[in-house]
């Protein structure tokens, strides 16, 4: 995604086996099948890391010149 937009992603727990630790420690990569349920921790910019829905208080987003996120 790019633009003038941030670039939002959710951080997320997902739980796992020790099989597919292993697996995902090795690849840096896993894939879930859809009756896995997730834990939402936060919605966040890749770009700046701000919070989303949060006052942006550090330097501009390099792909968004603002006050908010």
């Amino acid at each position: 995604m790019t633009g003038t937009a941030h670039q939002w992603a959710a951080a997320v727990h997902v739980p796992i086996t020790t099989e597919q630790a292993r697996a995902a420690a090795s690849t840096q990569q896993m894939t879930i099948d859809t009756t896995t349920s997730v834990t939402m921790d936060g919605i966040y910019c890749t770009a700046c890391r701000g919070r989303y829905g949060h006052p942006h208080t550090g330097p501009s987003c390099p792909v968004e010149i603002g006050g908010r996120h």
